[in-house]
């Protein structure tokens, strides 16, 4: 469903807005403000009728949100589901970023993973270019009632495995930590299933952040 934050910001480019409502079925109305006259209600309507409510257009207003929230913060996010079924760390497609040399950046990777089975887990780590510091924290649940397989690692493709979840139902994880690299390249987020054979899957949605600390 659009936001109505989406919605408002649109047809109020056209037309001064006194309420927005997103109805039932996804679509949009709005009512003008008193203030507005006969032509930017007309546009407004018009604006309203052109209206994208494709889930690609609010990803991206969400993105663009992100982006402004975080000041220099570079965001990046899963444009469709990404499954594994092999035992070895892959990289997740979309999930990544490009660092310079001798720079020092925070990062986070946030979003909501199944597997084929509750007796299947998550396994997630970081990989990324040569680096004189890399620490980060791994937290996976594996149940809608504050379970969470965690740790910390300091070393690329340490992480944490996870031995349950809640198999098709969705799952959270978070991905924290902090980076200085000594060479340019690409800091990823990496997952593997703890079953050869068995998909996990990282959800549509999933995103991480990069913020530069010098």
């Amino acid at each position: 469903m659009t936001s109505a934050e989406r919605l408002r910001a649109t047809i109020a480019a056209a037309c001064p807005v006194a309420v927005v409502r997103v109805l039932a079925d996804g679509t949009g109305s709005f009512v003008p403000d008193p203030s507005a006259t006969q032509a930017q209600i007309t546009a407004g309507n018009a604006a309203l009728a052109a209206y994208d409510y494709s889930q690609a257009a609010e990803d991206a207003f969400a993105a663009q949100r992100l982006g402004a929230t975080a000041g220099r913060a570079t965001g990046c996010r899963v444009a469709a589901d990404r499954s594994a079924t092999g035992a070895a760390l892959v990289d997740v497609p979309d999930l990544n970023f490009q660092l310079d040399a001798n720079k020092s950046y925070a990062f986070y990777f946030d979003g909501f993973y199944t597997a084929a089975a509750t007796t299947t887990g998550l396994g997630l780590a970081v990989n990324g270019p040569a680096a004189s510091f890399v620490g980060y924290g791994v937290e996976i649940a594996t149940s809608n009632a504050g379970a969470w397989v965690s740790g910390a690692s300091l070393a690329y493709d340490g992480g944490v495995l996870a031995t349950s979840s809640l198999g098709t139902t969705p799952c959270p994880f978070h991905v924290y930590g902090t980076v200085t690299t000594t060479a340019a390249g690409v800091l990823t987020l990496r997952g593997r299933s703890e079953v050869a054979g068995s998909a996990v899957t990282i959800k549509r949605g999933s995103f991480g952040v990069l913020i530069p600390n010098n």
